[in-house]
């Protein structure tokens, strides 16, 4: 299950920003320093652990300014980290009646306590409502497609996925979720894109072995009933099964099948590569090799999004490089051919040029 994400770590990180009051002409300006102090401190302890003592603090500073937002809001993030979810909503609809920058993210506070408290209907109507006020948070849209995704709405949780993805191409929770959902719809190539990107984003952790060990079954997805063995002077036979049936994700048969086409020479062939690293190296690299994306408005967002910038990658002479930087979780610290790679000076530099070129390629912006 992707895991949602709170505004309120993501906007405790800019406390410097948050616990600063703004105040009219009108307000004294000792009660704004005081209110101000209480919100730093409070901050303060939060992040050291302190959530008693930083709440002493919160209330404080709502004991002087009771209907000011920063003050709203900081008292809704941290009932909502003491998982007080009644009382996160009511702090955050007060906050919510306020314009300005924090409007937005009170929906999405009160979005995710309605989320967590199993009343998805009037999460999503919080999200969407935080969505109109600002259309480009991704966090926004990321959340809204993890409670679609609850709900076993494919169709909205694809969209919203893509939706966050253009604008914050960066975020590996959402290549993860996004490949995952391809996976179970049956979506083999977009789902080994998407897993592929949100490697090369995060190699480490339990979520990238798990993206890992998936990449690997889609690899050998639809090979079956393999005979024969070469030290009898049989003939090896191996059934494939391949979808080449239209999807919505672009037109990318041509991939589906020279996946299906290598999973069963890996079947049947006595040449294939010793270790299973090496071999998914190789079955990347050729995947990547045969990419041919379609750029056109109305093709389909894998297409266009992930296999446009696989293609892009090999152009620029970076095919095996970033498929070795894609597998770098992989690696089998005792194989040969992986340790022998990564110690070349040369192809250390070759990993520095790709990522520069990562840095720079533009992504799209529109669905």
């Amino acid at each position: 299950m992707p895991v949602r994400i709170t505004s309120v770590s993501t906007l405790a990180a800019l406390c410097c920003c948050i616990f600063t009051i703004s105040t009219s002409a009108q307000e004294p300006e000792e009660l704004r320093a005081e209110t101000d102090s209480l919100l730093r401190q409070g901050a303060e302890l939060r992040w050291s652990g302190d959530l008693d003592g930083a709440l002493e603090r919160y209330n404080a500073a709502y004991e002087l300014q009771p209907h000011h937002p920063s003050v709203l809001y900081e008292m809704s993030a941290e009932q909502f980290a003491l998982n007080d979810y009644h009382k996160c909503i009511t702090y955050a609809n007060e906050g919510s009646q306020y314009a300005g920058r924090l409007q937005a993210q009170f929906f999405a506070v009160l979005g995710n306590c309605y989320d967590l408290l199993k009343e998805p209907e009037r999460a999503i109507e919080s999200y969407e409502r935080g969505i109109a006020l600002a259309p480009e948070a991704p966090m926004l849209h990321y959340n809204l497609a993890v409670t679609y995704l609850g709900m076993d709405n494919v169709p909205q949780t694809l969209l919203n996925l893509k939706r966050e993805l253009l604008l914050n191409p960066e975020h590996a929770g959402s290549h993860y979720a996004l490949a995952t959902v391809y996976a179970a719809a049956g979506e083999r190539v977009p789902a080994i894109l998407a897993y592929s990107r949100f490697l090369l984003l995060e190699h480490e952790g339990s979520r990238s072995r798990r993206a890992v060990g998936a990449l690997k079954e889609l690899m050998e997805q639809g090979i079956s009933n393999v005979e024969g063995t070469s030290e009898n002077d049989e003939k090896k036979s191996v059934e494939v099964t391949v979808d080449m049936s239209d999807s919505e994700e672009g037109d990318l048969k041509s991939s589906e099948l020279m996946v299906g086409l290598l999973g069963a020479y890996r079947a049947v062939s006595d040449s294939v590569p010793k270790s299973e690293y090496m071999q998914q190296v190789e079955g990347m690299t050729t995947l990547v090799e045969t990419l041919q994306p379609n750029d056109d408005a109305d093709s389909g967002f894998a297409s266009r999004y992930y296999a446009a910038y696989f293609a892009a990658a090999r152009d620029a002479g970076f095919a095996e490089e970033m498929v070795r930087a894609i597998l770098v979780g992989y690696v089998d610290r005792k194989d040969p051919d992986a340790i022998a790679w990564w110690a070349s000076d040369e192809n250390y530099e070759r990993i520095q040029s790709l990522v520069e070129w990562m840095d720079e390629y533009a992504w799209p912006t529109e669905l």
